[in-house]
């Protein structure tokens, strides 16, 4: 019976290349996926903005500090779980209230109120970002009227 070879060295290093090739790929796939995701969460919510308070649930310091957020609308609760600054982090505390903006179309789409910038919109909507920014300010204002 014959023995198998001992894989070489050559092949070792092109099966540990070719396994870190996969790996990036997932990782960028990932990232894409993930941004397109983001995008359009920041579009919908702009393009249907509602402003509501919601109450602090939970505040995490792991990798990042964060918060969650249940809020309430048409009797079903919703959570929002974000990361945010630690400035914000301190000010806040369990039990505390907070603006939201959800989208009307689907409540589940939800930014702290404070998110919402146009530097944030830029980073998200590329050069779409001045149009949505006008849009949204000029439903903040037929809100408050």
């Amino acid at each position: 019976m014959l023995k198998p070879k001992p894989a070489s060295g050559l092949s070792k290093f092109i099966a540990v290349l070719f396994g870190s090739g996969v790996v990036f790929f997932l990782i960028v796939i990932t990232y894409f996926v993930w941004k397109k995701y983001e995008t359009n969460t920041y579009r919908r919510i702009l393009q249907n903005p509602h402003q509501i308070v919601a109450i602090v649930t939970e505040k995490r310091s792991y990798k990042g500090k964060g918060i969650d957020v249940e809020y309430l609308v048409n009797g079903q609760t919703y959570e929002h779980k974000t990361g945010i600054d630690n400035q914000t982090y301190q000010r806040y505390k369990v039990g505390d209230t907070i603006s939201v903006t959800i989208c009307r179309d689907d409540p589940s789409l939800a930014l702290l109120t404070m998110d919402i910038n146009k530097k944030k919109l830029k980073r998200f909507l590329g050069e779409d970002a001045g149009r949505y920014w006008e849009e949204y300010k000029r439903k903040q204002k037929e809100i408050i009227r």
